[in-house]
């Protein structure tokens, strides 16, 4: 999933970051769980608070029950530009869903679940499955194979809502990782709605800290601050001097302005004078603004520097809301020029979505700072609702950098609005890397309404653009006409190609398997045939694996085919082991078929590593036996890192064992430092055993280096090893100077590099040096030091 998807993800979800209630045990099976969500449960471990009310029944016509309009409806939700957009597409296309009709629902929605949209399809649907079975739709959503963590996720959301204490249950019991973090994170709303202080306590215990204003602690502190907000104070005060105590007292104060202004305004004045009093007194009075924008301004003029600058800007916003003309002769007569050019800018900006003819003021001002920031203001306003004349209005501005800007901005709203015009507005851009980033937004929209016209259009544009407005026309015509995607796609250099025949094969499996074989299959044999085939073996995988295995195994004998087999039986081992196994006991012996076992077990493992353990010995010795023990210890160990190790510990010395260790160690030494080195103690010498120790200090390094540096000198020395002691003692130094110091001088680094490294560890410590490469030391500052 992308970044842009993920976040669209979390704040239409809602989710915030993991934790946990009391002690997590360790790796133990999900629970039984008895489909009678409508029974109460005797025992609340956390009292519901809101009364249950059943939602009434919708009246389902005959079209509104058709599972394949559904389906269609779904596709045509995910073609959607926007992933705002997409997301309540998606959401209106199934609303009339019976919660029993899900599970089909889900299963002809396969192939889209595992795409790259599938967490959006899941976000919708699992929920409701798991208000009336939660133990079916659990068992689907750990099997989906993409965007798995975020299914469960979903699941977990809706069991809450039905029984909050059943849900709590599972999540406690599951193993550390992705899944359990996205998991508590979908929980933590039910618990924060009933008691935001205790669900404080559980991202504390879990030490879930982020400097993100929609991270997990500044959003229940907004849930808190709007039933106590004295309370909410008490608890942002705990938090450490930084971006995220800012933030959570600007939300605070927020919240707080909107029910007794006055009262916030005098904690906000007891606050020392800081970024955090800074960012509350900006937001108070930008709320007080709203209902007493003299006694804001009043109390504003009393302030200095950027805080007065800041909050006159926030005054400027709220009063023009409510009385834009009073609000822009106030502005108009701030003495101060950066007072009054940032005032302006929001007023002007309010001012333009009311009144385009707004603009006229801007035209009167003289060239320089405060004529371009109302440009800018005044068309991203203007632009929103009418980007046509917003243009018209731009082109007869003077040259600068603010037009040039605000012309691309109007552009990508028209883009939306009326696509053939942008394409021709887009010309008036200056520079064609500034129009690169807004062909794919145009080619897209206008492929919804005029496919053939689009595709002309995009066959003019220069290569340097035209590669990312092919993908987006390909994407939006290929569910209806993916034979014309093709033929567009043919008409394009092999320069540009390439990166598209995907999304023609995916698109075109989804709606005519046998034409997207046909077609991948005549294309001029080398990378994009083997891309397009590839392709379409992994589309059909998802939804008819069967039929994706009898494809591949007609393809060329060679690498390419074994591959293929090997995604099939990836895909198909997650949904149906037996049946997997049954296809691939009928290959001929050979690699075809060794390859197609490796890929069966790799997608076992995902669930049960235990029976993928199974099979690894049925696998011939060699690289692919080697290959398959590694990925199945990997999964075991992220369950159960003990039992991944028994078995580990029964292979003979060898490749096997080495590369199995090495899997076992980079999961294990991350998760559970100190049981990982135990483990390590038990170990007889030997090539696996160096392995194993290489593994655990590149894993632990960050996280424990006092731990890892009791290993690494346990290493063969050589520039690797002496590398790995150095990094080490950067992470260690950071919060143990002295100590770090002591372990590193007898640590057996040659004397050259120890003076050198002492000479800039000095450096660093007096902030003349900062190392570079340690993204993770923030975790390990609140690790070791909480110990």
């Amino acid at each position: 999933m992308n970044a842009k998807a993920v976040t669209a993800f979390l704040v239409l979800a809602g989710l915030f970051g993991g934790y946990k209630l009391g002690q997590k045990s360790a790796a133990v099976p999900a629970p039984v769980v008895e489909s009678t969500p409508s029974e109460p449960n005797p025992t609340p471990a956390i009292a519901r608070t809101r009364t249950e009310r059943a939602a009434p029944e919708p009246v389902v016509t005959s079209d509104e029950a058709n599972l394949d309009l559904v389906v269609r409806r779904v596709h045509a939700a995910l073609t959607t530009s926007s992933s705002t957009q997409r997301m309540a597409n998606v959401a209106d296309a199934v609303r009339n869903v019976r919660p029993h009709q899900v599970a089909e629902l889900m299963e002809r929605l396969r192939s889209r679940v595992n795409g790259s949209y599938g967490y959006m399809i899941s976000y919708a649907l699992l929920p409701m499955w798991a208000e009336t079975d939660p133990a079916a739709a659990l068992a689907y959503a750990q099997r989906i194979t993409a965007s798995q963590s975020y299914a469960i996720g979903s699941v977990v959301r809706g069991w809450a809502r039905m029984d909050l204490n059943a849900a709590l249950a599972y999540v406690q019991q599951m193993p550390g990782g992705s899944n359990c973090k996205v998991a508590a994170a979908a929980i933590l709303p039910a618990i924060a709605e009933q008691d935001p202080a205790q669900a404080i306590a559980f991202i504390r215990e879990e030490g879930l800290t982020s400097s993100s204003t929609r991270g997990p602690l500044p959003t229940v502190l907004t849930s808190l601050s709007l039933a106590d907000p004295n309370a909410a104070a008490q608890e942002i005060m705990k938090l450490p001097a930084g971006s995220q105590r800012d933030n959570a007292f600007r939300s605070l104060a927020r919240e707080w302005a909107q029910k007794d202004p006055q009262a916030a305004l005098a904690f906000v004045q007891t606050l020392p004078r800081n970024n955090s009093r800074r960012y509350a007194m900006t937001a108070v009075l930008g709320e007080m603004a709203a209902r007493d924008p003299n006694t804001a301004v009043q109390v504003a003029s009393g302030l200095t520097g950027s805080t007065r600058t800041e909050a006159f800007s926030a005054i400027a916003s709220s009063w023009a809301k409510t009385d834009l003309n009073g609000a822009l002769s106030w502005a108009e007569n701030l003495q101060n020029g950066a007072d009054r050019e940032r005032a302006m800018r929001n007023v002007a900006s309010l001012w333009a979505a009311q009144d385009p003819q707004s603009a006229a003021y801007a035209d009167g001002l003289p060239a320089g700072k405060q004529r371009n920031d109302l440009i800018t203001a005044v068309a991203s306003a203007w632009s929103r609702n009418d980007a046509a004349n917003s243009l018209v209005w731009l082109e007869n501005q003077p040259p600068s950098a603010a037009k040039n800007s605000a012309v691309s901005r109007a552009v990508n709203y028209l883009a939306d609005q009326d696509p053939v015009s942008a394409a021709k507005w887009i010309n008036i851009i200056p520079t064609e890397s500034s129009r690169n980033g807004l062909y794919d937004d145009i080619a897209e929209n206008w492929a919804r309404t005029d496919p053939d016209a689009a595709i002309e259009w995009v066959k003019t544009l220069p290569v340097s653009g035209q590669t990312k407005a092919a993908r987006d026309l390909v994407r939006a015509i290929g569910q209806n006409a993916p034979e014309k995607s093709a033929a567009f796609l043919d008409s394009l250099p092999a320069s540009s190609r390439y990166d598209l025949v995907d999304d023609v094969a995916a698109a075109w499996s989804n709606t005519d398997p046998e034409a997207a074989k046909q077609w991948a299959l005549n294309l001029t044999e080398g990378k994009e045939r083997d891309r397009a085939v590839q392709y379409v073996v992994n589309t059909l995988s998802n939804s008819d694996p069967s039929a994706a295995a009898q494809f591949a195994l007609t393809l060329p004998e060679g690498t390419q085919k074994n591959n293929n087999l090997k995604n099939v039986a990836t895909r198909w081992a997650g949904y149906d082991p037996d049946a997997a196994m049954t296809w691939i006991e009928s290959i001929p012996n050979g690699e075809s078929r060794v390859e197609a076992m490796h890929g069966m077990i790799s997608g076992i493992a995902r669930s049960t590593p235990e029976t993928a353990a199974g099979y690894v010995a049925e696998l011939p010795s060699g690289r692919t036996q080697d290959q398959a023990a590694a990925t199945v210890t990997a999964s075991w160990a992220n369950v159960e890192p003990r039992a991944a190790a028994e078995w580990v510990s029964q292979f003979p010395e060898g490749t096997a064992r080495g590369g199995a260790m090495k899997s076992l160690m980079n999961t294990w030494g991350r998760s559970e430092a100190n049981a990982a080195s135990e483990f390590l103690g038990t170990l007889p010498a030997g090539q696996s055993r160096q392995q194993a120790i290489q593994s655990f200090v590149d894993a632990a390094d960050s996280r424990d280096p006092g731990i890892a540096a009791q290993w690494v000198t346990q290493l063969e020395p050589g520039s690797q090893t002496y590398g790995r002691i150095e990094k080490i003692a950067r992470y260690w130094i950071r919060y143990d100077d002295k100590g770090a110091r002591a372990w590193i001088a007898q640590s057996g680094l040659p004397q050259d590099r120890l003076e050198k490294f002492l000479k800039q560890s000095h450096q660093m410590n007096s902030g003349r040096v900062s190392w570079t490469g340690d993204s993770g030391m923030s975790g390990l500052s609140r690790t070791v030091l909480s110990r």
